[in-house]
């Protein structure tokens, strides 16, 4: 079959008036070569353009090609047989007179079906299944907690070395970031398995040191297998500093023996007051800067040189991953401190919980991006609805009215999915949910000093 060159593609345009056998250049936009081939069709085809809007270039039975794009984005190959037709007077759609063979036809332009990058993503995902279903085994497996914990070591360092060499020396960076995440659960039930070694025999469940432990092997694994295979920085940069978090929340209920409810009231206050620098940790990770403001006349002449478009489009495009996965990381976060919170009684964990909801609600305002935006709303979702949830099964009677609400909230957001969308808020809206905002980051340290029970402290050191 012929095959499109790297530089030129050699067609056949079948103009009104006759044909003529071109080839045109492979990057370079259908509009742009437009003018070119009207030209050529005949003395008098422009100035016919200008009677019926305008030519298009169509493969028979085809829509018009998208003058936007260019034939090797296409798909154009040598021998491609294309007619100039006017704007508005395209050729039709074909019209099948075998049934078997429209069937096939439409079968075949179907987007979703299998090729070759398909037979290659399907083994991949047997190599993630393989290797989910090997951590099963370790952590149901009735074997001595001293062999299971070797083999999730061996495993995640033949995991870890497996990515680095996928990606350095076959240049296969998929096959490498799937190997350096799987890594991941096996490093953290080595982590856990080393500690229960070293701790007494018959003791049982897991704590503090158990999370501290795994933590720190999965942070430890992520910086490694971003090392090894130099891709996927933001993925295994929000695996670290989820292993960071988890072993700083370890750590502070090992040192301070804080339970766990208070030791995770900690870390999310700490993971949302974190949150305002995630656009500007995105931007730097991403190797942008911003020009500094020029202070005299000689300094305006600074930093004038323009930017390669592509090179900055890619690095806003890396930024914006990073974006999405350090939010990811801090909408996790505080998902896992808001299932330890309700574990404690009184009114300080109970405020506190709608508190991080509302932090995470009122920061998702501020990001555009889709998946950045969920990132943040997701795990406030989660935790309105453990909230709602836990509060009902405290006080079994308010099920009744609770459940009229929630129908109500229902059909709330139902008139809100057809009227919210384009529509513009006035601007108190925003400036109410600045105030919002600025309250409830006032709000989170004092209700975990209220949690921490640390005004009961500081009234007790007065007396």
């Amino acid at each position: 079959m012929a095959n499109m060159t790297s530089e030129t593609c050699r067609v056949t345009v079948v103009a009104p008036t006759g044909w003529i056998e071109v080839a045109v250049p492979s990057d370079v936009p259908v509009a742009d070569l437009l003018p070119v081939l009207v030209q050529q069709a005949g003395d008098h085809a422009a100035e016919e353009g200008l009677e019926h809007s305008g030519w298009v270039l169509q493969r028979l039975g085809e829509e018009p090609l998208d003058e936007d794009r260019t034939p090797a984005a296409l798909g154009l190959l040598d021998g491609d047989t294309l007619y100039l037709r006017p704007r508005d007077a395209g050729l039709p759609a074909l019209e099948f007179d075998d049934v078997v063979d429209g069937v096939s036809a439409g079968v075949r332009s179907r987007p979703a079906r299998w090729r070759e990058s398909t037979t290659r993503w399907m083994f991949l995902g047997l190599v993630a299944v393989t290797l989910a279903t090997a951590l099963a085994v370790l952590l149901s497996a009735p074997i001595p907690a001293a062999e299971r914990a070797a083999a999730a070591a061996l495993i995640e360092i033949t995991l870890l070395a497996a990515a680095a060499g996928m990606s350095r020396a076959f240049a296969d960076t998929a096959a490498g970031v799937l190997l350096g995440a799987a890594a991941l659960p096996d490093a953290a039930l080595a982590g856990a398995l080393a500690v229960r070694l070293a701790e007494p025999a018959g003791s049982g469940g897991l704590g503090a040191p158990h999370l501290a432990a795994a933590s720190a092997s999965v942070a430890g694994a992520a910086f490694l297998a971003m090392l090894g295979t130099g891709a996927a920085g933001p993925l295994f940069l929000a695996a670290g500093g989820l292993g960071v978090a988890g072993t700083a929340g370890g750590i502070l209920e090992i040192a301070t023996r804080l339970d766990a409810p208070r030791s995770a009231a900690v870390v999310a206050t700490v993971a949302l007051t974190l949150a305002p620098v995630v656009p500007v940790t995105a931007f730097r990770l991403a190797r942008m800067r911003l020009p500094i403001l020029p202070r005299t006349p000689e300094e305006l002449q600074q930093d004038l040189e323009p930017v390669a478009s592509s090179t900055l489009l890619d690095r806003a495009a890396v930024a914006d991953h990073y974006m999405i996965a350090l939010s990811a990381a801090i909408g996790t976060v505080a998902a896992a401190c808001m299932t330890l919170l309700p574990r404690q009684d009184g009114w300080e964990a109970a405020a506190m919980l709608p508190a991080i909801c509302a932090a995470l609600m009122l920061r998702s305002r501020v990001m555009s991006g889709a998946w950045t935006r969920l990132a943040v709303i997701l795990p406030a979702c989660f935790g309105l609805a453990l909230y709602v949830v836990r509060w009902v099964g405290d006080r079994p009677a308010a099920a009744g009215a609770v459940l009229p609400l929630l129908v109500a909230l229902t059909g709330l957001f139902l008139v809100g999915a057809e009227r919210m969308p384009g529509k513009r808020l006035l601007p108190y809206w925003g400036r109410a949910a600045d105030l919002a905002e600025s309250a409830v980051s006032i709000a989170l340290p004092l209700l975990m000093l209220a949690v921490l029970h640390g005004y009961g402290w500081a009234r007790a050191f007065g007396d």
